[in-house]
């Protein structure tokens, strides 16, 4: 997989598609880009007619946004379902299309390490990691701030309770409780938010913070 120019070993690499650039096509100004078929990614009648299970689709895009962030250090930030199609692969399961790269943006490492101590300590329920997480990832925080509110930002940042909203939208309603935030942070936390609502759509059963954690857990794991 390519990202910023740099070729990555992804284990998703398989499972994944994108359009080619088509350089004799492009000028300064118009980037033209390979036609891609595929079934949109919130089309689940057209998924089930083309033989793709829409759970196992699910399970295929947490994988892979969650070894954009906390491997690739790059993200596909703008996980719509315009941006995303499917193909069908019989036997092979199915493959993701990755649409309009025009916001994949770089992860600081740092930031990525914090994400991952959210991720981590609100599994084992541990707030004093979960703050000092947050304040790693550069969020100033209130010493005031209540637990209740504390999840309820964490929920945020990580895409609960923000299915569809823009960036600027994001920020705003957290603004509006604590103080500084960076943006790349925010961005992050719409791309979850975005993930989230694709995934209740292909399958209801599937939490996508959850499955996101499984991935950090089995990181941690391999790291230990």
């Amino acid at each position: 997989m390519r990202f910023g120019g740099v070729t990555h070993a992804c284990s998703t690499f398989k499972h994944l598609r994108s359009g080619r650039y088509l350089p004799e096509l492009s000028t300064r100004r118009l980037l033209v880009m390979e036609y891609v078929e595929g079934v949109k990614i919130n089309d689940r009648a057209g998924l089930e007619r083309a033989g793709i299970d829409p759970s196992a689709l699910a399970r295929l895009i947490n994988d892979v946004y969650a070894e954009q962030i906390f491997q690739l250090g790059w993200l596909h930030a703008d996980p719509h379902p315009g941006n995303l199609l499917a193909q069908a692969r019989p036997g092979a399961g199915p493959r993701l299309v990755l649409l309009d790269h025009g916001l994949t943006v770089p992860l600081d490492p740092a930031l990525v390490a914090a994400i991952s101590e959210m991720v981590s300590a609100l599994l084992q329920g541990d707030f004093e990691r979960l703050t000092r997480a947050l304040q790693s990832a550069g969020v100033r925080l209130d010493e005031r701030l209540g637990g209740a509110t504390l999840l309820q930002l964490v929920g945020v940042l990580l895409g609960n309770e923000q299915e569809g909203a823009s960036a600027a939208q994001v920020g705003q309603r957290l603004g509006k409780s604590i103080g500084h935030i960076p943006t790349s942070l925010i961005l992050i936390g719409r791309a979850l938010g975005l993930l989230d609502g694709v995934t209740k759509q292909l399958d209801p059963n599937l939490n996508a913070l959850e499955a996101i954690s499984g991935y950090v857990a089995r990181e941690e794991e391999v790291s230990a």
